[in-house]
C-alpha cells in the first residue's frame, strides 16, 4: 500500500486553510512594516555568533523533540528505531507542505508512523503514544488529530511521564533560548531586554498550540507585538522567520527524500516473508561458565526458533553444555568470523542473530527486531548495550551504541547483530576472518541497505575490562581498530588482541540487575 494514502481525520486546526490564514496575516503585518528596512543589516554589526548560537540551540531543541517522540513510541511498544522516528517527523513536515499544495488534510505524527510501518492500518498504541507526546509538548493540533483510541494500549499504563516531561522541558527551553539568540542576532536584545526571553518562550508555546507555515505564524506575530510594533522589530523578526522557514523546508525536503526511498524499498522488497522467526548463532571457545545463562535468556524470546552453537575447539565442557541445552552443535577451527559464517549458512529462519556467549538478550528483543525490520530499508541492526557489574569508567556504553550506528554506521559484536537472511546471502555471508569480522560485515551490509538500532537493551559481561583494566583494554581495542583501518591483516591483529579476547574461565557469570 502506498505510504501517502493513509487516512487522516479532517480537523479544522490541521486544515491547510488555517495555516494559510496565519501566514497571510503575518505577511500583511510584515509587508506594511518592513518596506524600507534592510533585513540582514544587523548581521554586519558583530551579531553573527548570536545567529550561530541561536540556530544551534534550535537544532538542539529539535533533537529533544525527537527524543520525546521516540520515548512516547517506545513506552507503548510502537517504536521501530530511532532514525525512523526522526525521519517520521521530517516526513510530517513534508506531508504538511504537500497538504498546502494539494488542499488536503495534513497527516499527524501517528498517521505518518502508521503509514510507514503498519501499511496504513490504524494502530491504537501509536495513537496513544502520539496523544501522550502531544499533551507534553502542548501541541493542540496533535491532540485534536489523535482522539482517545477505542482500544487502549496494553502498555499505556507504563508510560514514563518523568522522562518524557524532561524531554519536553528541554525542547521548550532550548527552542526559546534559540529564538532569543536569533532575535539578538538581529539587534533585538535592547528592544526586548529580559522580556525578550519571556516573549520567546511565550512564542514557543503559542507556536505549539497553533499551526503555522514555517517561520510565518502566530509565534512570529506574538513576538512582534510583545517586543514592540516598530518597523525595525517586525522586519528583524521576519528575518528570523525566514530562518525558521528555511529550517522547516530543509526538514520537509529530507522527509520527501525519505518517503520516496521508503516507497522504493517497499516496492523492491515486495511480499518477502515476515521476519518473525530468528536463528541465534553463538560462537564459543571455553565458555562453559557463560553459555548456559546466555542460551536460557535467548530461549525466553518467543521469536527465537533455534540456537546454533559453533564451537572453536573448547577444552572445557562447553560442547557438553550446548548438547544438554538442546542447541544445534557445530564444530569449527577457531576464529569468530569463521564460526559465525558456518552457523549462519545453516540457519533455517529469515533472521540471523550473531550473539556473543556472554551477552544476554531481554525478553522483548524479538518484538524489537520485528518492529525494526518492518522498515523495508533496514537489512540489519543491533541493540542498545550496557555492561553487567561495570566499573565506573564504563559508564556511557549506551550513548556509544547510538554514535556507532548513526555516525560510524557499524554494529559491533556485543550489540547482538541481527540480519535478514536473504541480505546476508546476497553479500556472501559473514566474512571468514579471525578478527574484525563485525567491521567488515557492517561495511558489506551498508551497501545492501541501512543499519538500525532496535529498541531493546542487551547486557554483556565486563569480564575483559575487569581482568585487564578498562584503560588498557580500550587502548588495545583502539589500537587494533586503527591498525585494521590501515590494512593490517586479521591474523596479525589477533596476535595483538589475543590477551583481551581469550575467555576468562575463572570468571563466573552474574545475574542482570
Amino acid at each position: 500500500m502506498p505510504i501517502l494514502q493513509a487516512p487522516s481525520p479532517r480537523r479544522w486546526i490541521l486544515a491547510p486553510s488555517t495555516q494559510i490564514l496565519w501566514a497571510l496575516a503575518w505577511l500583511f503585518v510584515w509587508a506594511r512594516a518592513s518596506a524600507h528596512n534592510d533585513w540582514f543589516a544587523p548581521l554586519s554589526n558583530g551579531y553573527k555568533p548570536w545567529l550561530i548560537g541561536g540556530f544551534s540551540l534550535l537544532l538542539a531543541g529539535r533533537l529533544a523533540s525527537i527524543a520525546r517522540w521516540h520515548h512516547a513510541l517506545r513506552s507503548t511498544g510502537a517504536s521501530a528505531h530511532i532514525e525512523a522516528t526522526a525521519l517520521s517527523l521530517c516526513a510530517r513536515d513534508w506531508f504538511q507542505l504537500r497538504a498546502l499544495i494539494l488542499r488536503e488534510a495534513a497527516l499527524g505524527r501517528a498517521r505518518v508512523i502508521e503509514a510507514w510501518f503498519h501499511s496504513g492500518a490504524p494502530q491504537a498504541r501509536v495513537r496513544v503514544a502520539a496523544r501522550h507526546d502531544a499533551i507534553l509538548a502542548l501541541d493542540l493540533a496533535e491532540v485534536l488529530a489523535n482522539p482517545e483510541p477505542a482500544a487502549a494500549s496494553p502498555r499505556a499504563d507504563r508510560l514514563d511521564l518523568r522522562c518524557a516531561a524532561i524531554y519536553a522541558a528541554l525542547d521548550c527551553a532550548l527552542s526559546s533560548f534559540g529564538l532569543m539568540g536569533l532575535l539578538h542576532s538581529f539587534g533585538l536584545w535592547d528592544a526586548g531586554g529580559l522580556g525578550g526571553l519571556a516573549a520567546a518562550m511565550l512564542a514557543r508555546i503559542a507556536g505549539s498550540f497553533t499551526p503555522g507555515l514555517g517561520g510565518f505564524g502566530p509565534r512570529e506575530l506574538l513576538l512582534a507585538f510583545t517586543l514592540g510594533a516598530s518597523r525595525g522589530v517586525i522586519a528583524s523578526i521576519a528575518s528570523t522567520g525566514m530562518i525558521l522557514l528555511a529550517l522547516h523546508v530543509c526538514d520537509a525536503t529530507w522527509g520527501a527524500i525519505a518517503a520516496t526511498r521508503m516507497r522504493h524499498a517497499r516496492k523492491q522488497r515486495g511480499d518477502s516473508p515476515a521476519a518473525t522467526r530468528i536463528s541465534v548463532i553463538i560462537p564459543t571457545f571455553n565458555e562453559e561458565l557463560a553459555l548456559r545463562e546466555t542460551v536460557d535468556w535467548a530461549r525466553r524470546i518467543p521469536e527465537v526458533g533455534e540456537c546454533i552453537v559453533v564451537d572453536g575447539g573448547s577444552s572445557d565442557r562447553t560442547r557438553e553444555i550446548a548438547a544438554e541445552l538442546g542447541c544445534v552443535l557445530l564444530t569449527s577451527p577457531p576464529g569468530r568470523g569463521r564460526q559465525l559464517r558456518l552457523g549462519a549458512d545453516l540457519a533455517r529462519h529469515p533472521v540471523v542473530m550473531l550473539l556473543h556467549a556472554d551477552t544476554w538478550l531481554p525478553p522483548e528483543a524479538g518484538a524489537a527486531v520485528h518492529r525494526c525490520l518492518a522498515d523495508p530499508r533496514v537489512v540489519a541492526g543491533g541493540f542498545w548495550k550496557r555492561f553487567r557489574d561495570r566499573p565506573r569508567l564504563l559508564i556511557g556504553s549506551r550513548p556509544k551504541c547510538l554514535v556507532r550506528v548513526l555516525i560510524g554506521r557499524r554494529i559491533v559484536g556485543d550489540m547482538a547483530c541481527f540480519i535478514r537472511k536473504d541480505a546476508l546471502e546476497a553479500i556472501g555471508g559473514v566474512p571468514d576472518m579471525e578478527l574484525m569480522e563485525d567491521f567488515a560485515l557492517s561495511a558489506r551490509l551498508r551497501r545492501a541497505g541501512r543499519l538500525a538500532l532496535a529498541d531493546a537493551t542487551v547486557t554483556t559481561s565486563a569480564r575483559r575490562f575487569r581482568k585487564h583494566g578498562v584503560v588498557a583494554t580500550y587502548w588495545k581495542m583502539w589500537r587494533v581498530t586503527w591498525l585494521y583501518r590501515f590494512g593490517t591483516s586479521p591474523s596479525d591483529l589477533r596476535k595483538i588482541y589475543q590477551t583481551c579476547t581469550e575467555s576468562d574461565s575463572k570468571t563466573s557469570s552474574t545475574k542482570p540487575r
